[in-house]
């Protein structure tokens, strides 16, 4: 499994560049927003399927860009057309501000949280800024919040998630175990199969994902399938509930993914995200950076997620106005228990 993410890992880094090109081009707005339209057009992995006319857009937008164009111009229409895309991981870089989707999450939403934390939860002293774990009060029930699997080092593991044995050397006599990333943005899919590893029963197949390697529509590599194994001191093979949300993303995706296809879990919660990406960085000539997304990722099964979410076993969708009771947590409760 290591060695499949560094190779994905190595793609990633060589987008990680300016573009070169025979002869340097010039610094003017049409330049840089032809490069960034051509690379688009070139190597952006959804375009079908989230439905986008990158052609129509690219011809639109052209329009409101010639050489008298400022700064503020470029960036204001390169904005534009990242809001159309509706990719978190499509992303723009400059002196004047970050251009991403404005919507990714949904506002006013309580489904991204542990609400009332001190009515469920009696949190333990095993924890760490990305980790943190407890018990469900009144019962015999473990608790762990995974709030990122962010690498401070990029496209490394990170060992704050190896206390995820500790944790379960801790909760091995639990009933079962809920685990929450109903806030978690992603990060590092290495340490997403770290955690969910742990749960494994047996080498599993988990997730697919193929590559744009063409300037086609349709060029892409085959299916590449990842697969999972049991790993660490303690697997823990008893009931787990997985809580998720609209606000559960990126690597937290990979996450549910892996977990999904384990027999003893069950997915609670709200539709994920839609967002794997895998993207890769470059820089225009004026020097600004972006990255776009470069494969497509799919469930065991073949669903996509890009664009479309994890569908979750139950759905629980909170009211904005709770704010005493975590209808999500109770329901996870309730499986374990039943």
């Amino acid at each position: 499994m290591r060695v499949i993410w560094l190779l994905i890992f190595v793609v990633i880094t060589q987008g990680c560049e300016k573009i070169y090109f025979k002869n340097e081009p010039d610094n003017s707005p049409v330049t840089n927003f032809e490069i960034f339209t051509k690379d688009f057009d070139r190597n952006y992995s959804q375009f079908v399927i989230r439905q986008i006319n990158w052609d129509s857009i690219s011809n639109i937008y052209r329009l409101k860009i010639n050489l008298n164009s400022s700064n503020q111009d470029l960036f204001n229409v390169f904005n534009e057309m990242i809001q159309l895309l509706k990719d978190g991981h499509v992303n723009l870089y400059s002196p004047i501000g970050v251009a991403s989707y404005n919507n990714l999450f949904p506002t006013n939403y309580r489904g991204n949280q542990l609400i009332n934390a001190n009515k469920y939860i009696s949190f333990s002293s095993l924890y760490n800024s990305a980790i943190e774990s407890g018990t469900v009060n009144s019962y015999n029930i473990g608790y762990i919040q995974v709030n990122t699997f962010y690498s401070s080092e990029f496209g490394n593991a990170d060992p704050r998630y190896n206390l995820i044995d500790n944790i379960l050397q801790q909760n091995k006599d639990k009933d079962g175990i809920i685990i929450d990333v109903r806030g978690n943005g992603g990060g590092n899919g290495d340490n997403a199969l770290t955690i969910a590893s742990r749960f494994a029963d047996k080498r599993r197949l988990y997730y697919k994902q193929k590559y744009k390697n063409g300037p086609g529509k349709n060029d892409f590599s085959d299916w590449v399938n990842f697969y999972l194994d049991p790993q660490g001191e303690v697997q823990f093979t008893k009931p787990v509930v997985v809580l998720m949300s609209r606000c559960t993303f990126s690597a937290a995706e990979i996450f549910v993914s892996a977990m999904r296809v384990f027999p003893n879990v069950t997915l609670v919660g709200d539709t994920t995200t839609g967002g794997i990406g895998n993207p890769v960085y470059r820089e225009l000539p004026n020097g600004w950076s972006y990255r776009l997304s470069t494969s497509i990722g799919a469930l065991a099964d073949g669903s996509i997620i890009d664009g479309k979410g994890i569908v979750p076993d139950v759905t629980i969708i909170p009211l904005k106005t709770d704010t005493t009771t975590d209808i999500m947590l109770e329901k996870a409760i309730g499986v374990i228990m039943k």
